[in-house]
């Protein structure tokens, strides 16, 4: 056993470490949430628009992709609503306190309001003549609360902010909370377990209370007097007759959870509820009977209707929408980073990150049960792979556990052509359910397919799993070492076995080691696959991995502490090994077993670039450290790089595209940038710019944009204009300048089409000015047809040269389909001089 005789002690935080920074920040990469706002159907029904963070994504409906990005805001956007007023328009409103008013189709921000205080929910009248909103703000400062205040902002000038009014002096924060129904005539608002009802044209307040379950959401008959309300058991209330003395109330009775989303059709016939189920569930108005959609995977959060009712929009837990149509077909899925809906599970990201080497992207767990494969360069997830093949069951109450399958481990081999994962099931008065699977990648389907599943591996459940890395003695050998709190690791490997069927290749487990009857810990591989480093508590044991012999132990002099992460050094500092304890991160230098140096931090997670000699240690305090092995002066820190606590990190390889000239600060992320998630599970990287925008840069906004009568007939014009021009064609082709600007304006704000239609016909005549080379060119064809001519025509055409300008300069009036002859002197005086300003050439023949 090597013993630590010496060890030096540098702490990180210290000022006289220099260190060339250049301001690099955190930026965001992946995890916002696309539904933590309710979508919004276009007035067309062609375009949907999903909140996430400070931005509003439009989506197309029949592409599937998002064709733009509407950004201004600089805090997280609460609510967004349509312009009742202008179908190319939307509303949102933000925490920074500011109402804007966009153009969509152009991305443009054409007013905003600044109400001066954080903005939770919009929502627009629709029978007005006037642009108006009620929105729910923080009241003043000295004040606790939430008061929902009406602005007409058609009367909303820069200089002068009109009078706000005052709806309800308290109310929810949360926009489930409040609706308006029945063309504008009242507005409903729920609160724990009253709901209060405003009449919006004389101000008459009512309000009804219940020492029933608290209400959960609301939502109001487009038509009919009639409020609709969820609660926590699950019940559906029908209220009707509401201010009058006594209220009428009709209850329903399905859903075993809470009810999280109501939304009506359009026209009132039926209603549409969801919550923790996965269910859709399709009543019909003031009725018991209904229709289902179960088995969609995750909570329905927001539920949507199109203006044409063809279409439901649901957002759901795993930061997924889904477009199904009326009759429960699916019509598009959109899917961020899909987030873990279960609280209950411990670490939320527990497989942590990893890098896919086949499809160059970073996976982790998915939904309930899958993994998920996900691009970041392109922002796009590229699909979910099924590992538990189970149906996700809801609990029979949101404070028990869940009793799906969990994926807790997962690795792949150096190619990406194998992949390893391990599962866990657990339930009180049960015996629990441990498997690992082996999957290989099929070329022509595109995807894994299981190739071994080991029912028990281990007695308890796997804590590490880990493929062993290519070594050239050995390049068709492919081991994984699993470890276990039971005291075990097992090394398993792929070998060839003949059946009837031919050659298959099935795992097994070679061998099987304990050190002192002490819990396995995390295992890694050196760069070269020659060694396995196995933790025991505070011990790091080092194997033969081919002969399962012990050659080594690596134990502290600074305490018992137990280490909670291991990592081998790359390149050329192959020969360390790194440590984290709770209260230490040591590098040991393998050659001589003994320690290089010390340093008292407090490391969550550790990770080695594979492509570079740097490490990268997040502390408990979320504070960042890059590192190399065989130095603690770090080449590179940041301070507090997330709000909440680091799950996993990864260096993913830059694309071949990408720019990889990185300054002295970020001079290590040369090769590799290095991504982290946290407990919000927010994907997020240091860098110096949010290169978020680049992501669409590439998207074809033609390709997902719906088509048009006008996009049609550009794209006929266009066709038309590659095929060859013949002699009139280049006679009669002019500047297009004043076409192409009439084009790229908007219509909307275009003006009439009188006023343009004197320019477009100029822009369509003879220009006076011709080039040197036209000229030439006509002189020429004069010339030619002169001499091919007899001598009488040649007289003729003497003479035709004498009038030849004055015949040019001529209007013939024919051509105009007016006869001059026929009308009044006053009317052919006007006629001249409105030609006579409009053309510039016109002469009127004496």
């Amino acid at each position: 056993m090597a013993t630590t005789e010496a060890h030096v002690e540098i702490d990180l935080i210290e000022d006289d470490i220099e260190i060339v920074e250049e301001k690099p920040k955190v930026c965001l990469r992946a995890g916002q949430s696309i539904v933590a706002v309710k979508p919004v159907f276009s007035h067309d029904g062609k375009c949907l628009f999903c909140v996430s963070g400070t931005t509003v994504k439009v989506f197309s409906t029949t592409g599937g992709g998002c064709i733009r990005e509407l950004k201004g805001h600089t805090q997280t956007i609460t609510d967004v609503c349509l312009n009742p007023r202008n179908r190319l328009q939307i509303l949102t409103c933000s925490v920074d306190g500011w109402i804007k008013q966009w153009d969509y189709t152009d991305g443009v921000i054409l007013r905003k309001f600044n109400v001066n205080t954080p903005l939770y929910g919009i929502l627009c009248y629709k029978e007005t003549s006037k642009l108006t909103v009620a929105v729910i703000q923080e009241k003043k400062p000295k004040s606790k609360g939430y008061e929902l205040v009406r602005y007409v902002l058609s009367d909303w000038l820069n200089d002068s902010k009109p009078k706000p009014s005052t709806l309800l002096d308290h109310c929810s924060a949360n926009r489930k909370s409040l609706h308006i129904g029945a063309q504008d005539k009242y507005l409903a608002s729920i609160r724990e377990k009253s709901l209060v009802v405003v009449d919006l044209k004389n101000g008459d307040k009512r309000t009804v209370s219940k020492d029933e379950n608290c209400y959960t959401c609301i939502t109001c008959h487009p038509v009919q007097p009639c409020i609709v309300i969820g609660d926590e058991l699950g019940r559906i209330h029908f209220w009707w007759n509401f201010f009058k003395k006594n209220p009428v109330e009709t209850s329903y009775h399905w859903h075993s959870l809470p009810v999280k989303c109501l939304e009506f059709t359009q026209e009132g016939s039926n209603l549409l509820s969801g919550g923790h189920e996965c269910v859709l569930v399709k009543w019909q108005f003031d009725s018991s009977n209904r229709d289902f959609l179960p088995r969609l995977g995750s909570p329905i959060n927001h539920i949507t209707c199109s203006p044409d009712n063809t279409v439901y929009a649901l957002s759901q837990d795993d930061n997924a929408i889904r477009l199904i149509s009326n009759t429960y077909s699916p019509v598009c899925f959109y899917q961020g980073l899909t987030r873990g809906h279960m609280s209950q599970v411990k670490p939320r990201s527990s497989t942590g990150l990893l890098f896919d080497p086949l499809s160059k992207a970073l996976v982790t767990n998915g939904r309930v049960g899958h993994l998920q494969f996900y691009n970041v360069h392109t922002d796009i997830q590229l699909f979910n792979l099924d590992i538990t093949c189970q149906n996700y069951i809801s609990p029979d109450s949101l404070s028990k556990d869940s009793m799906a399958t969990q994926v807790t481990k997962a690795t792949f081999n150096h190619c990406g052509k194998w992949l390893a994962t391990a599962e866990y099931w657990s339930a009180e008065n049960l015996s629990p359910e441990i498997r690992i699977k082996f999957w290989i990648f099929n070329e022509e389907k595109q995807t894994y397919i299981l190739n071994t599943s080991v029912e028990f591996p281990h007695e308890e459940e796997i804590h590490w799993l880990k493929f062993r890395p290519w070594c050239r003695g050995n390049k068709d050998l492919l081991m994984v070492v699993s470890t276990c709190q039971d005291g075990s690791f097992k090394l398993w490997s792929a070998e060839d076995s003949t059946d009837l069927y031919g050659t298959v290749t099935k795992w097994m487990c070679e061998s099987s080691s304990t050190y002192r009857d002490l819990p396995a810990g995390q295992a890694e591989f050196t760069e070269d696959g020659s060694i396995l480093g196995v933790v025991f508590k505070s011990t790091v044991t080092l194997w033969n991995p081919d002969t399962n012999e012990l050659k080594a132990t690596l134990h502290s002099n600074l305490g018992d502490f137990n280490i909670n992460n291991i990592s081998f050094g790359c390149n050329k500092c192959c020969q360390y090994l790194v440590t984290t304890s709770d209260e230490h991160i040591t590098s040991w230098n393998l050659l001589s077993l003994s320690v290089q140096w010390t340093v008292n931090v407090r490391v969550s997670t550790l990770i080695a670039d594979p492509f570079s000699t740097v490490m990268a240690a997040f502390t408990t305090d979320r504070h960042l450290f890059v590192f190399e092995p065989s130095k603690p002066q770090p080449v590179y820190k940041h301070s507090t790089v997330s709000l909440s606590a680091i799950t996993g990190a990864v260096f993913i390889p830059h694309n071949k595209s990408e720019q990889h000239n990185k300054t002295s600060a970020l001079s290590w992320q040369t090769q590799c940038q290095l991504y982290f998630m946290n407990m919000d599970q927010k994907l997020s990287t240091v860098d110096y710019e949010d290169h978020e925008d680049d992501r669409y840069s590439t998207l074809s906004v033609k390709s997902n944009i719906p088509k048009t009568p006008f996009g049609e007939l550009i794209a006929e014009k266009s066709t038309r204009d590659k095929q060859p021009e013949t002699n009139i064609d280049l006679l009669r082709r002019k500047d297009s300048s004043f076409v192409n600007e009439i084009l790229i304006t908007s219509p909307h704000v275009q003006p009439p089409v009188t006023v343009l239609c004197s320019k477009f016909l100029q822009s369509l005549l003879i220009s006076e000015k011709k080039s040197s080379q036209e000229k030439e060119e006509e002189e020429e064809e004069d010339y030619k047809e002169t001499h091919d001519s007899d001598s009488d025509s040649e007289m003729d055409i003497k003479d035709n040269n004498i009038s030849n300008q004055m015949e040019i300069d001529i209007l013939n009036i024919e051509h105009l389909d007016i006869d001059i002859s026929k009308n009044k002197k006053k009317e052919r005086a006007k006629i001249e001089a409105v030609c006579a300003e409009e053309f510039t050439w016109f002469k009127v023949k004496k």
